[in-house]
């Protein structure tokens, strides 16, 4: 049969090029990283970067040599091919009968974390000087490739014993095996990064929207691995203790704080851990285990909830040494003693109550001690308790802050630093927890607002607690947040740069909340020129961290972070809403405001800038006149602004006919700029290419000609042409007359738009355009045929992939096509140029179900060489 895919590249020339290149370069970071980015289909490239790392192993400092096998190792780990669709798959068999032990590999492997190597930002080097460790040379992380939940792959109403016997021993063996791994590479940090090894208020189980309360809701790392053994634990525990109480007493054995507190969330069942086990491990927590509530909460939960469990001395054993408190070396170095005592008494009494308020008895011992400091209740008890699961946990974070002495406030200010947020953070919240107290001093002594990085960490306090509960201690009303606003006026000069990342957060928060108060704009349009300043250092810090990021997506979080970005958010949300928007800007505020924005020099300038222009289209309705002017007009000047911030456009949506015409030009030359990454430029194309298409389907003029579009998609990038693929198939298939969307909008573009070249074509475009002729319903052949130079093998995994079934109200599924026999002759076209033959090409498990319904309609079928080899693929 001949193979109707283009030619592959020769893997002996790649392999050789590959060689050149790499040899002498095998101590260089941009080189690792290049080499961690090889996908799957670079097999070639990966064996010539294997033979050059082992050809030169010995020569190879061990860091580097660590550093390629971690690479190597990360190709190995690899990622699942389409998760979601994996998940799909697994549902549908299990909903059909199939014995869902098959499918126990694939569930564990995708929740198992995987090695992964994030790139390193290409605009600035990771670590100055010599590289010391792994990660100076590799960013790496474990994560996996999808949150799996019972519920959600149909397995939550399986009473299969057997089931979870195999899915806890495999999940089990691949929890540890990751948490060897993370040891390995310095990753520890990252297993135990969970809230919660199980749903919280969710018995042991997540709905399919996910429970807004758990913590960990966006979570990866080892959470989805953790739950998924603790969701088997507790499924296993309910029909067979006795094959779960084994497999317990094994998590007990561990050393990993992760399996301890597995074990301690399996116990809570007394049917799977019996009294008589719980007594050791009362006696064996450490005091980090006994203390750190928030690191082991399945420890503080099972000690209230199964108390009565103990035998009446290791009770008394327990109770004691909580009444004596956490030890010395748990608390800060620079605590005085007294406060020290005052926390270890109050900790104490904090735990008890807390057990007492999840139902434990306690022993008359605690309840004469407990009544001995009463007292403590105001600041110690119930209230200060936040929710977890069916247990209370106490919030220790009341923080003590002398202000007494004459030198209290330099000495504070000097404590916060620069960066309060991160290296002040402890001062920063304990100005927090004594607010009020330092309100009132700066109220009464109005000299102190010279101390900028006070006043700021004030405004952050008050910002956290505007909107606060009435009836809770921590409430600040109206009246003070006012009160505090009138301050703000009379901040120096030379102390508002220390103090603006703290008042734009206060003007984030209280813009909008407090629209009554008049003083606020005025204030916003003079704290923005020192936010804009402070901006700057933020920024800098930003960069010198730990974490790299393209600068688009740099540029992209820190508008929203920094006192710039909070200030911005604090002046959208002063815009009126529906109708009233049209007359915005008759607002002097609101349009002074604007024009200080774009007028701002600098780093704090350019994050307005941004915010601005993810707004654009909005701001484009209100007043197109200054909107095309001010923000779309500089940014169509070919060297007028920075390529960052066209980063703003590919994150919004389509832009209005006029708006966009302003700045099609430039944009094409923005999608070939090879500074932007590539899926900045990917989704540039796409908004570029849609206009296109609706501009062809409605008759008018498109914003770039066809050739334009050609140039953009031949020189843009595989990656554009993938997106733009795909959001030509979507653009179809959301239609309501898909049909003449097709004809009118999208084959004008295949036909003279879409480059024909073998040399830009590849699986990932078939894969885009794999359910286009389904999108195109009555217009299926048509589509076909229009794709057949396009169409080439991609890993097919069902028939769900080229949307060739329709869902029914029973959950339950059918084949849409073929109707006719033209349909028919197209479907086996499209199925014989997707689906490959070569050893290791994915076969559609249900390419079957096609095979017959094409037979219902077009009995030649079976005489076509293509159908007969699609038949043979079937039956393998």
């Amino acid at each position: 049969m001949k193979d109707r895919r283009p030619p592959r590249p020769v893997d002996d020339h790649v392999r050789r090029a590959t060689r050149l290149f790499i040899d002498g370069r095998l101590q260089d970071r941009a080189v690792l990283v290049w080499a961690a980015a090889l996908g799957p289909g670079a097999d070639a490239q990966r064996r010539a970067v294997r033979d050059a790392v082992f050809s030169r192993s010995e020569a190879l400092p061990e860091l580097y040599m660590t550093a390629w096998r971690c690479v190597i190792e990360a190709w190995r780990d690899g990622t699942a091919e389409d998760p979601d669709m994996t998940v799909i798959e697994i549902k549908d068999a299990i909903r059909r009968g199939v014995d869902p032990r098959i499918f126990v590999g694939s569930i564990v492997d995708l929740a198992a974390p995987r090695l992964k190597i994030r790139p390193r930002s290409p605009f600035k080097e990771p670590v100055r000087g010599k590289p010391r460790t792994v990660a100076d040379l590799l960013s790496l992380d474990l994560e996996p490739d999808h949150h799996v939940r019972l519920a959600e792959i149909g397995l939550s109403g399986c009473d299969d014993a057997r089931v979870w016997e195999e899915l806890l021993d495999r999940a089990q063996g691949a929890l540890f095996s990751r948490l060897h791994q993370a040891e390995r590479l310095g990753l520890t940090w990252s297993a135990n990064w969970i809230a919660r090894v199980y749903p919280v208020d969710s018995d042991g189980e997540m709905d399919a929207d996910g429970d807004d309360k758990d913590p960990d809701k966006y979570r990866g790392g080892f959470m989805p691995i953790t739950r998924l053994v603790s969701a088997a634990l507790s499924r296993l525990g309910a029909i067979d203790p006795t094959a779960a109480t084994k497999r317990v007493d094994g998590l007990a054995l561990k050393a990993w704080p992760i399996a301890r507190r597995l074990w301690a969330a399996a116990a809570l069942d007394p049917a799977v851990v019996p009294a008589d086990r719980l007594d050791p491990w009362a006696l064996s927590m450490s005091q980090e285990e006994l203390w750190g509530v928030h690191a082991y909460p399945e420890f503080a939960e099972l000690r209230s909830r199964r108390h009565g469990d103990l035998t009446a001395d290791v009770r008394d054993q327990l109770e004691r040494r909580i009444r004596r408190g956490p030890p010395t070396r748990l608390f800060r170095r620079d605590l005085s003693r007294a406060r020290r005592d005052e926390r270890q008494i109050g900790d104490a009494y904090a735990e008890l109550r807390r057990m007492q308020n999840a139902g434990a008895v306690l022993t008359p011992g605690s309840i004469a001690w407990l009544a001995d400091y009463a007292d403590l209740e105001a600041m110690w008890g119930s209230d200060d308790l936040y929710r977890t699961g069916d247990g209370y946990v106490p919030s220790r974070s009341r923080l003590d802050l002398d202000l007494t002495s004459a030198t209290a406030f330099a000495e504070i200010e000097a404590a916060l630093t620069d960066n309060p947020y991160t290296d002040g953070r402890k001062t920063l919240d304990a100005i927090g927890a004594n607010w009020k107290a330092v309100f009132d001093r700066i109220r009464a002594e109005p000299a102190l607002l010279s101390r900028g990085r006070i006043v700021g960490a004030l405004a952050f306090a008050i910002r956290d607690r505007i909107g606060v509960e009435e009836g809770d201690p921590d409430r600040m009303e109206t009246a003070q947040v006012s009160d505090f606003i009138e301050l703000l006026g009379g901040v120096p000069a030379s102390a508002r740069r220390a103090a603006a990342p703290g008042v734009a957060y206060l003007f984030e928060g209280a813009l909008g909340r407090l629209p009554d108060d008049a003083r606020m704009p005025a204030l916003w349009l003079e704290w923005w020129p020192y936010a804009a300043a402070a901006t700057v250092a933020e920024t800098k810090t930003a960069d010198d961290g730990p974490f790299e990021e393209a600068p688009t997506e740099r540029l992209a979080s820190l508008s929203l972070n920094t006192a710039a970005g909070r200030m911005m958010s604090g002046y959208f949300s002063l815009f009126p809403k529906g109708e009233d928007a049209r007359t915005a800007f008759d607002d002097p505020f609101l349009a002074q405001a604007r024009d200080l924005i774009v007028e701002t020099p600098g780093e704090g300038g350019r994050q307005g800038l941004y915010r601005l222009l993810l707004n654009v289209q909005f701001l484009n309705y209100i007043d197109p006149a200054w909107t095309q002017a001010k923000l779309l007009g500089p940014l169509a000047a070919q060297d007028g602004v920075v390529p960052e911030l066209w980063d703003a456009i590919a994150r919004i949506g389509l832009l209005a006919p006029d708006a966009l015409a302003l700045i099609s030009a430039e944009m094409v030359r923005r999608i070939l700029d090879d500074r932007l990454s590539p899926d900045v430029r990917s989704r540039l194309a796409e908004r570029l290419i849609l206009p296109v298409a609706i501009a062809l389907r409605d008759g008018t003029a498109p914003p770039v000609s066809l050739v334009e579009t050609e140039q953009v998609l031949r020189l843009g990038g595989p990656q554009v042409r993938t997106v733009c693929a795909r959001a030509l198939t979507r653009f179809v298939a959301d239609a309501k007359a898909p049909e003449k969307t097709f004809t009118s909008g999208v084959l004008p573009i295949l036909a003279g738009g879409w480059p024909r070249d073998r040399s830009v074509q590849s699986s990932e475009v078939a894969d885009g355009f794999a359910a286009l002729p389904a999108a195109a319903d009555t217009a299926f052949s048509e589509a076909v045929a229009a794709l057949g130079d396009y169409l080439m093998p991609f890993d097919v995994w069902s028939l769900w992939e080229y949307r060739l079934y329709v869902r029914e109200d029973g959950g339950g599924r059918e084949l849409k096509f073929p109707r006719t026999q033209a349909e028919a002759r197209s479907m086996l076209t499209l199925l014989d140029r997707t689906i490959g033959e070569e050893e290791g090409a994915v076969i559609p498990h249900d390419l079957d179900v096609a095979l017959t319904a094409m037979t219902a309609r077009w009995s030649g079928a079976v005489k076509d060489r293509r159908f007969a080899r699609l038949a043979a693929l079937a039956r393998r």
